[in-house]
């Protein structure tokens, strides 16, 4: 189980990190941010209507059906947009690194005001170390043109 685990994680991260190297390659070909969110946010919409569409009488009764329908808006197409428009204009290297470096900064603290969760000495070393990593990745290039 822990290798399957490790397998789907080191997945996970080339998925998400060619993502943003195929938007990226889109876009210098000519295409636009919105191309890049219509594309990634209707196709697999229609890949997963039909699950859904099967099972929506369970989730109708779900009773945070609603608010997961509202996440799903809020943090698919706009974030989407947000990060596409970003990588657009700004080197490559900013947007695989500031978008997750940041969320898990944002993470970390929207689970200490919104959950409650504490913040330890851990946590804050590793925020610390997100954030000189962070300056280290995208410093030298920031004033770049």
């Amino acid at each position: 189980m822990y290798f399957l685990s490790l397998a789907a994680l080191v997945l996970a991260v080339l998925i998400f990190t060619g993502g943003f190297a195929s938007a990226r390659f889109y876009m210098e070909a000519g295409g636009g941010p919105q191309d890049v969110v219509t594309l990634r946010h209707g196709i697999s919409g229609l890949l997963f209507l039909p699950f859904v569409v099967w099972i929506w009488e369970r989730l109708r009764e779900h009773p945070g059906l609603w608010r997961a329908i509202g996440l799903a808006l809020c943090g698919g197409v706009p974030f989407g947009a947000c990060v596409f428009t970003g990588i657009g204009g700004a080197p490559f290297s900013h947007g695989g690194a500031i978008v997750p470096g940041v969320a898990v900064l944002y993470g970390t603290l929207l689970a200490h005001y919104w959950l409650g969760e504490a913040i330890g000495l851990q946590r804050i070393t590793g925020m610390l170390v997100t954030l000189i990593g962070l300056g280290l990745l995208v410093g030298p290039e920031w004033n770049a043109p």
